[in-house]
């Protein structure tokens, strides 16, 4: 038996263990409502449509189960999300073959799919989750063809898609996601495309027999084979009114700003390869034992000079001094253990800023280390080979060339992405808030002053939109540490945290690493 989400319903609002939706996630809820259940939910970026989705399922809880299908790179923030917002546990499905699925809500990224279309078939499921679906706009890509394999079993009830991108300008990468979702809408592809995408008859190559000779048609001419381009678009107020009135609720931020908070925080996990990270781990415990060593016996010591000793300013002074020493060799290992946690997710982390890129949406993405700005940066130029250069405006460019990088990014022409060091653009440019409203931190600072500056650069006089960041995070390390203390501090969430300075911060790392805590 399906088990019931803890969720309210009321007629204006629906609330979650999450918290309240905001009206316009409500209507989307609505709308999926009034469709029986299949809906693509097209909203802009950073408008909650993983929330609009849970808030579906806590709204029809007797539909379990219920399958999240969406890349690979945003598995974890999915399990997450369902369990902040429903207090659901979410089986995350890895590898080429799962057995079984235990859990009443499972997630599954597009690559694996095909592979287990057994296993999902077996479990019968009532709701279908397609996040990223332009994903599914080829026919003949396997990944197509697993969708439309499990979106017409018999058990599926309801299906969403989720997308920043309903590719609109382009009608022909449209049918596919449609047709999966709702068959109804659209049903032949050939009557869309002769209304919606231009068509043009073109002629390829003259057909030649097994001479090697130009056949001919009966009227004497060259008989050519028939092809047809349907890249084009045409009758689209008209598309668009379709797609709104039977499937597509779309939301611009410009439409609902009112209704955003000013500023807000997502995180973002990866699962990564933690090998060499445990490696470094190993060593940096041993270390920073030796310092929790050193200050418990220093302290101590000097705790008794200042019980006997006449000049009890020079053993305070002394005490200061030694803590400031023996803290920076403890910040010297844990920001090596740092530099490891982000190499270990650079993978993960580009796939996302890629994926991030084609939502059409600019993002600007702070770094600490060289090494690893150097790394996305390269890593980016190659899996963004039309986005233009990607500089690296960090501590190593100087001020004034790193105002120029910014008034390169800012052009319309400029990349859909800009790699910023988090201190180095703390203070001293501006423009960045006329071209994004997107953060990502690659990499964490110590104190919440650092983020809250980095975000500064967007989140000032001319920013036109709510600003979101993303906290990229490997799971399983000390990232998930450094970004709740930091996220706590900077929110005030937590008294104990609140209280903290940021040496209070460096004594709670140093207890998770040393103690083991969260990190793997």
């Amino acid at each position: 038996m399906a088990r019931v989400s803890p969720a309210a319903t009321t007629t204006n609002t629906i609330t979650l263990l999450g918290g309240e939706l905001m009206p316009f996630q409500v209507e989307a809820v609505a709308y999926i409502k009034a469709h029986r259940g299949r809906a693509l939910i097209a909203d802009e970026v950073g408008l909650g449509k993983t929330v609009e989705a849970l808030a579906w399922l806590a709204e029809r809880p007797d539909l379990r189960p219920a399958l999240v299908v969406c890349p690979a790179s945003i598995k974890l923030q999915w399990q997450r999300e369902v369990m902040r917002w429903l207090g659901e546990e979410a089986e995350v499905l890895y590898g080429k073959k799962n057995s079984d699925i235990s859990t009443d809500i499972a997630i599954i990224n597009y690559d694996i799919l095909k592979d287990n279309l057994p296993t999902i078939k077996n479990w019968e499921p009532q709701v279908l989750v397609f996040d990223e679906c332009h994903m599914l706009k080829e026919l003949k890509a396997q990944r197509s063809k697993a969708a439309n394999a499990i979106s017409q079993l018999p058990s599926v009830q309801s299906i969403l898609g989720l997308t920043g991108t309903p590719v609109l300008n382009r009608p022909k990468e449209l049918w596919y996601p449609v047709n999966i979702i709702s068959p109804k809408v659209f049903p032949n592809f050939w009557n869309f495309a002769q209304r919606y995408c231009n068509p043009k008859r073109i002629n390829t190559t003259a057909k030649r027999g097994t001479d090697g000779k130009v056949l001919r048609s009966f009227g004497g001419g060259v008989q050519w084979n028939q092809a047809w381009d349907f890249n084009g678009a045409s009758n689209l107020e008209e598309l668009h009114h379709v797609l709104k009135e039977k499937l597509m609720i779309r939301r611009r931020k410009a439409d609902v700003l009112t209704q955003l908070p000013e500023k807000r925080r997502v995180t973002v996990p990866f699962d990564c390869n933690l090998t060499e990270y445990n490696r470094v781990k190993k060593e940096v415990r041993e270390k920073l034992q030796t310092v929790r060593d050193t200050l418990r016996s220093e302290r101590r010591h000097l705790e008794h000079l200042k019980g006997v000793h006449q000049e009890k300013a020079l053993a305070e002074r002394a005490e200061q001094n030694s803590t400031l020493r023996l803290y920076g060799i403890a910040i010297s290992e844990i920001t090596r253990l740092k530099k490891e946690a982000a190499m270990a997710k650079l993978d993960q982390a580009t796939q996302w800023i890629e994926d991030f890129s084609n939502t059409g949406e600019r993002l600007v993405v702070f770094t600490h280390h060289h090494e690893v700005a150097d790394d996305l940066a390269l890593r980016l130029r190659s899996g963004i080979p039309d986005g233009g250069v990607f500089p690296v405006a960090d501590g190593r460019a100087s001020l004034t060339k790193r105002q120029q990088l910014v008034n390169q990014f800012v052009q319309r022409d400029g990349p859909p992405v800009f790699v910023a060091g988090l201190t180095a653009m703390g203070i001293g440019v501006d423009g960045l808030q006329h071209a994004a409203s997107n953060v990502a931190f690659l990499e964490f600072g110590w104190s919440p002053a650092n983020h809250e500056q980095a975000e500064g650069r967007l989140f000032r006089t001319g920013q036109k939109n709510a600003v979101t960041s993303y906290f990229l995070l490997a799971a399983g390390t000390i990232e998930e540490r450094i970004a709740e203390l930091v996220d706590a501090k900077s929110t005030v969430t937590s008294a104990t945290v609140g209280e903290m300075d940021d040496y209070g911060i460096l004594e709670s790392l140093m207890d998770e690493i040393i103690g083991g805590g969260r990190s793997r």
